[in-house]
């Protein structure tokens, strides 16, 4: 071997005074590409190894290891990467240990063949030039190659993905692993990068040449090949986002919210028993009115044949025709003129000319003047029967009803029908007037049904007693025409009017009870004056003041030792007396204020009305039954409340002084009331009141007493 010159001795004693005692600037030259090619400028960084296309050695986050040669890098297994600059061969065998190298500033080198950094789950190289983790599992991506963004997120083994520097990886988009390495990465800049280190800008754009099959974002915000195929991404890589990757939040639950619980309006009345005013009634159905027409008719034809037969006596029939035209045989011949216009009169019931023709011909037998008067009723009678089976005017009907009874009237009280057995003319009468109603129910069941579901009634109107209808049961056929059942017997029509329904109808326009706001108080102390006081009163209670104008009232809760004081007036100084539950009156007596502790007392009065009155009575249920009378007490005004009609609110009264009130119905209304007085004074058909047992009071709850009693006077001293 030739044996080195001067010169040459020289520069390599410079190059390696440079080398030792300068390994960070060669270690920087080394990693911009100052040394020689190393084995590929193709690879690209994989997770975890991030920085510049070199011309080196593949570089690792960290500083350079410094391994006998200037490029070699020791990977586990013992096999050395040669880099660009590494002229010399690491021995065989040798590993670097813990500390070995530059190693300050905390820079440490690998340690037993694992790669640098805090995370021992980091993905290395082998021999085969392939990559795997520490535990031997092979790493699914290719390998990593130098790029110019050291931040690039990794796959660990247990499954999470981190940073270099062991930070977990949050991303939306996790690096996908395999086929597509052109996927940009969330950087620890916060920033979006592709793996050779150009920012992604988010914005739709074709894959890069070297990587023609990967997708891209297009301007509708969906993912693509660059064929056109959709995009979809594998349960494991969601798209990147143009922005910094914000951490997933679990979607936001909207509260429970609780059903809305309702209160009850505690204050509001509750709801009272109806009452039943026959001023309306409900009105009769569609099958029931075709049964009564059926019923009418049928009623009608047997009516008129049991007139005709009462009336047998008065009619002139075949026997009577007979004898008369005897009587005349005796002085004609059936071939005189005489005789022939005798039989025309009889055909044509003409009696007033069969009179006259006996008076003509000089008939003076006693007994052929009975025959005309037959004649005539028969007339009569005749003419009814046809409107009443036939006719279709009621008006035509009453013009024959009456010809019929004036024509009866006066016969029937003729000497020679003295002793015929005829029938008395109220009997006529009555049985005509019965036929007639029949008839008028008739005609009004033929007119249109009412369209409203009751129907108000007349004061004047056809009762028709129908056994169609269960027992005492009523509807209407219209205003004028009302059905009440019977169950049983025959169709009966009468004429009527509402105090026949029960109707507590007044015999004159009166003033009801007027309205009361709101129930008296139950409880405590109630203190008024009366409604005829002079002036205002003041009173104290327990250290309060109080006024009341005349008429007013107000309550007070009340204690054991409660009192009131109030001025007597006029001088004659101040009274002070014990307070107790129950109702305290001041009024002016004998020129003094006085107060007075009274009592309540009143009649409900219901013998007029044909039914039961409900209400309620200082807030009790009551019964008042039809044609009763009802008596009630109390320590307090008495409170009644009821309804006046179905669908009309329901009233209140009070009564603070003792009085009878009667339920009953005002001219032209429809409604029930309660008026001051008694139904002998108030109604239409009053009817004798017959009692029923009265309402007791409940007394009132005063408070408990216990030990001594202050020596005061209390109100019913004064009673």
């Amino acid at each position: 071997m030739r044996a080195p010159s001067r010169a040459g001795i020289a520069s390599l004693s410079v190059l390696l005074t440079g080398l030792l005692a300068g390994q960070g600037p060669a270690h920087a030259q080394f990693r911009i590409g100052g040394g020689q090619r190393g084995q590929s400028n193709a690879q690209e960084a994989a997770p975890g190894f991030g920085g510049q296309r070199g011309n080196g050695g593949t570089v690792f986050p960290g500083n350079f290891p410094q391994q006998g040669g200037v490029g070699g890098i020791l990977f586990p297994g013992g096999f050395p990467q040669q880099g660009g600059g590494g002229m010399e061969r690491q021995p065989q065998g040798r590993r670097p240990q813990r500390g070995e190298g530059d190693a300050s500033n905390g820079r440490r080198g690998p340690t037993n063949g694992n790669p640098t950094g805090p995370n021992p789950g980091q993905p290395f190289q082998g021999s085969d030039g392939r990559w795997y983790y520490p535990d031997g599992r092979p790493y699914g991506s290719v390998h990593p190659g130098p790029g110019g963004n050291l931040g690039q997120p990794y796959q660990a083994t247990d499954g999470n993905w981190y940073y270099p520097d062991g930070r977990p990886y949050t991303g939306v988009a996790q690096p996908a692993m395999g086929g597509n390495q052109g996927q940009p990465f969330l950087a620890t800049d916060g920033n979006w990068y592709y793996p050779d280190g150009r920012p992604y800008t988010g914005v739709a754009a074709q894959p890069a040449a070297a990587n023609p099959g990967q997708p891209y974002l297009a301007v509708d915000g969906n993912w693509y090949y660059p064929d056109g195929r959709p995009y979809v991404a594998p349960a494991a890589a969601a798209a990147p986002a143009s922005t910094a990757a914000t951490p997933s939040r679990p979607a936001a639950t909207e509260p429970a919210t609780p059903a809305a619980n309702i209160i009850p309006d505690l204050a509001r009345p509750a709801a009272i028993a109806g009452n039943s005013v026959r001023t309306r009634l409900p009105a009769a159905r569609p099958p029931v009115r075709e049964s009564l027409g059926q019923e009418l008719t049928r009623s009608l034809e047997e009516g008129i044949e049991r007139m005709e037969d009462n009336l047998r006596a008065a009619l002139f029939g075949e026997a009577d025709e007979a004898a008369f035209l005897a009587i005349y045989k005796r002085s004609f011949t059936e071939d005189t003129p005489q005789f022939r216009l005798a039989r025309k009169n009889i055909k044509s019931l003409d009696a007033d000319e069969l009179r006259q023709g006996l008076a003509i011909d000089q008939v003076v037998d006693a007994g052929a003047q009975v025959y005309p008067s037959k004649l005539e009723v028969s007339a009569r009678f005749g003419a009814f029967k046809r409107e009443v089976l036939e006719g279709r005017s009621a008006a035509e009907l009453d013009q024959a009803s009456k010809a019929l009874l004036k024509t009866y009237e006066r016969i029937a009280r003729a000497p020679e029908f003295a002793d015929t057995g005829v029938p008395a003319p109220e009997q006529v009468r009555a049985e005509v007037a019965r036929l007639r109603g029949l008839f008028e129910v008739r005609q009004r069941l033929a007119a249109p049904a009412p369209a409203e579901g009751t129907v108000a009634m007349d004061r004047r109107l056809w009762v028709v007693s129908y056994p169609g209808l269960p027992r005492d049961a009523i509807q209407a056929v219209d205003p004028q025409v009302c059905l009440w059942g019977t169950g049983t017997g025959a169709i009966d029509v009468r004429e009527a009017g509402l105090v026949d329904l029960g109707v507590p109808l007044l015999n004159r326009v009166a003033s009801p009870l007027p309205e009361a706001p709101k129930p008296p108080a139950r409880s405590g102390a109630l203190v008024y004056s009366a409604k005829d006081a002079p002036a205002p009163v003041n009173y104290v209670i327990d250290g309060a003041s109080f006024e009341l104008k005349p008429g007013e009232s107000r309550s007070h809760e009340v204690a054991a030792n409660s009192r009131i004081t109030y001025d007597r007036g006029g001088g004659l100084g101040n009274m002070t007396y014990q307070l107790a539950a129950g109702s305290y009156r001041f009024a002016v007596e004998d020129r003094a204020w006085q107060l007075t502790k009274p009592t309540f007392s009143a009649v409900i009065d219901n013998s007029a009305n044909g039914c039961d009155f409900r209400c309620e009575v200082d807030g009790q249920a009551r019964t008042v039954p039809a044609r009763k009378t009802l008596e009630v007490a109390g320590n307090y005004p008495i409170s009644i409340r009821f309804e006046r009609e179905e669908g009309q609110p329901a009233s209140t009264k009070v009564l603070d002084e003792p009085r009878p009130v009667t339920v009953g119905v005002a001219p032209g209304s429809t409604a029930l009331d309660l008026y001051p007085g008694t139904s002998q004074e108030l109604c239409v058909r009053p009817v004798a009141p017959e009692a029923v047992a009265s309402l007791p009071q409940a007394e009132p709850t005063s408070p408990a007493r216990a030990g001594r009693q202050p020596l005061l006077p209390t109100v019913d001293d004064l009673q």
